[in-house]
C-alpha cells in the first residue's frame, strides 16, 4: 500500500481561528446569561475543533484493490474496478454552503460545473483532481500529484 499525504494548506489555521471565535461566542452567551445560545453554539466550535485536527493527517491510500481517501473518520473507497475517469482540473464555485472554506473541502460539496462532488481535499477549487466512478464524482489534492498518477494509472491498468 502506498500512502500520498494530501497538499499542504492552512485550512486547519483558518478553521482554528474560526473555533475561537464561536468559542467567544459561547462565552459571552453564557456570561450574559443566555446559556441556551451558549449550547446551541457548542456543538459547532466542537466540530470545527476537530475539523482542525482531522485536516493535517489527510492523506490517499493506494492498496491492491482501491484507493481510499481519508480524513479523520471520513472514509472513502474508491475501487479500482469503478473508478471510470480521472481528470486534474479547477472547479467553479457554487454559492451553496457546504463543508468547504479557505483551504479545505470535505463531504458533499456542490459546485456549478460538476454538480455535487464527495470532496476529500486540501483546496476547494484550484488543481483538483476529479475522480469519476460509476456512483459519485471525488475531489482529492495529494501533494505529489505526479507520484500519486503514475502509481494510479499503474493501478488501473492492472485492474
Amino acid at each position: 500500500m502506498n500512502v500520498f499525504p494530501a497538499a499542504s494548506s492552512r485550512g486547519s489555521y483558518w478553521i482554528l481561528g474560526m473555533t475561537l471565535v464561536i468559542l467567544g461566542l459561547v462565552v459571552m452567551a453564557w456570561l450574559i446569561g443566555v446559556w441556551w445560545l451558549a449550547l446551541v453554539f457548542l456543538p459547532f466550535a466542537l466540530f470545527s475543533l476537530l475539523l482542525a485536527l482531522w485536516l493535517p493527517g489527510m492523506r490517499y491510500e493506494l492498496g491492491s484493490q482501491a484507493l481510499m481517501a481519508r480524513c479523520g473518520p471520513f472514509r472513502f473507497t474508491l475501487p479500482y474496478g469503478e473508478i471510470l475517469e480521472v481528470a486534474r482540473q479547477d472547479l467553479v464555485l457554487n454559492p451553496i454552503s457546504s463543508v468547504r472554506g479557505p483551504g479545505f473541502a470535505l463531504l458533499w460539496v456542490p459546485y456549478a460545473d460538476e454538480g455535487v462532488v464527495m470532496m476529500c481535499a486540501t483546496r476547494a477549487l484550484k488543481d483538483i483532481l476529479l475522480v469519476t466512478t460509476v456512483r459519485r464524482k471525488y475531489g482529492i489534492t495529494p501533494g505529489n500529484m505526479e507520484g500519486f498518477l503514475e502509481e494510479l494509472s499503474g493501478r488501473l491498468q492492472e485492474s
